[in-house]
């Protein structure tokens, strides 16, 4: 099941990123961005968000105005960020938190729309081809670390790169450029959204995740 949440970052380094379960006033100051949370449980949550979370950060969830629960990022990949709490969180509390997001979903408050850019997509892709950044940049002639800024769209690729790029990972050039929608669109993104989901579930390596399917 898949619900809405809000990241609520402060303004000053004094306080935790907040997870919101609920809808409410942002803090003073604060930058506020829209997120998707998946397999939400007593001991963690998956967030799916277009804003980086760092590994090891410090989050707070709040489920409400009185009951807040702190945890930390403890897995990351392809915009999904693994969310495991400091303590159990009550099923009562967490089903009323899951019923709540989804009253709002049909009173009008809908699922939040994220921004696809390049850097996601290529993380995607390279996933799903069970490449690392250091094999890519061999392939290219480029450095691990300008792979790295690809993936969290700190810089591109020159044009004259993309087309080489587009065949290492299997698929045409124009696949690359960003655009709307965060859903996958082709087989190899698919798969590689699914690799990481289950990974994540796991606690294994995305690389490890095999696929298969009967025809």
């Amino acid at each position: 099941m898949t619900i809405a949440g809000t990241l609520d970052f402060p303004a000053s380094n004094g306080e935790l990123v907040r997870l919101e379960m609920y809808n409410s006033e942002s803090r003073q100051g604060s930058r506020r961005v829209s997120v998707r949370l998946y397999n939400l449980s007593a001991t963690g949550v998956l967030i799916e968000s277009s804003q980086a979370l760092r590994l090891g950060e410090q989050i707070e969830t709040a489920f409400n105005d009185h009951d807040v629960v702190k945890g930390q990022i403890g897995w990351t990949g392809a915009r999904l960020y693994g969310c495991q709490f400091a303590a159990p969180v009550a099923s009562t509390l967490l089903e009323k938190a899951v019923w709540r997001r989804l009253d709002d979903a049909d009173n009008g408050d809908s699922q939040p729309q994220l921004v696809d850019t390049f850097g996601a997509r290529l993380q995607r892709l390279r996933m799903a081809q069970g490449l690392s950044q250091v094999e890519i940049a061999a392939q290219l002639g480029v450095t691990a670390v300008a792979i790295s800024n690809w993936e969290s769209d700190r810089s591109q690729p020159r044009q004259h790169r993309m087309s080489d790029l587009a065949k290492i990972l299997g698929v045409p050039s124009q696949q690359l450029v960003a655009h709307s929608g965060v859903h996958p669109e082709s087989l190899p993104e698919v798969l590689a959204s699914s690799k990481v989901q289950i990974a994540n579930l796991l606690g294994v390596n995305p690389t490890n995740v095999k696929i298969s399917v009967d025809l």
